[in-house]
């Protein structure tokens, strides 16, 4: 099993095709007191593994941008 916050549990709905179980509160270090939950695996066993267009449009641009962040760190950090 796999523990997941709150928020992955929402796409993880979002994008259907998998099973939670809530955890309960857990304290999360820098975070404080947080909703979890464990993801069981795919709700009918054999749950497609590609991305779908929804998200993988999200991912996409949130790749681009921690690309473009490390490239600016390494430009203006000392080395």
């Amino acid at each position: 099993m796999i523990h997941i916050s709150q928020a992955a549990n929402d796409l993880l709905h979002e994008v259907g095709g998998y099973l939670t179980e809530p955890r309960g509160e857990v304290i999360i270090k820098g975070k404080g007191v947080m909703e979890t939950f464990w993801l069981l695996g795919p709700s009918n066993g054999n749950a497609s593994t590609q991305i779908r267009p929804s998200v993988k449009k999200g991912l996409t641009s949130n790749l681009d941008n921690a690309d473009s962040l490390f490239q600016s760190s390494k430009e203006t950090l000392p080395i």
